[in-house]
């Protein structure tokens, strides 16, 4: 009854993070994929899981399409971040798989970590309440100061969901 996209890396990620185990969801079980997301049953994706979520384009699924609209790339810092980071979530966040958390710390251990997408595709994942978590300074606020945001995120962001909040996915471990 759900759907776990599991982290580590899969493939090896020698190309871009996450594209091969997509395309390889879309050609072996595209169908049977989209008609689960059509029955509204959760889907997951941690660390790897949501580079793979996002490249097969189930997130940020605007408007029920299933495209690619959002990415995660290399880190700012061009190296392999592992640490402990504090998250934060929005008040309007309508994520099902983390009611009622506000602040979590989470470990990160990833090399292509950045969560990119335009103003325009942020402000509505803001708009919409589809940013899950966000990464936050000591003092609980969004941040782009490196080590706390440990990848450059925009916008501060590690996790989103579909406007369902049935899909989620965090760049975590």
């Amino acid at each position: 009854d759900i759907l776990a996209v599991p982290g580590g890396f899969s493939y090896g990620d020698y190309i871009k993070a996450g594209i091969v185990f997509a395309n390889d969801l879309k050609n072996y079980l595209g169908p049977e994929i989209e008609e689960w997301v059509k029955k509204d049953k959760p889907i997951i994706g941690i660390c790897n899981g949501f580079q793979v979520l996002v490249k097969y384009g189930l997130l940020p699924m605007f408007d029920g399409k299933i495209e690619q609209n959002t990415s995660l790339t290399y880190n700012d810092s061009n190296d392999f971040e592992c640490r402990w980071v504090k998250l934060r979530s929005p008040n309007n966040n309508k994520c099902i798989w983390t009611k009622g958390i506000e602040y979590i710390d989470v470990p990160v251990a990833h090399g292509e970590g950045k969560f990119v997408a335009s103003d325009n595709v942020c402000q509505k994942l803001f708009g919409e309440g589809q940013v899950v978590f966000q990464y936050v300074d000591s003092n609980g606020e969004p941040t782009m100061e490196f080590s706390d945001n440990p990848n450059g995120s925009v916008n501060s962001i590690a996790g989103i969901c579909n406007p369902s909040g049935l899909i989620f996915g965090l760049r975590s471990e």
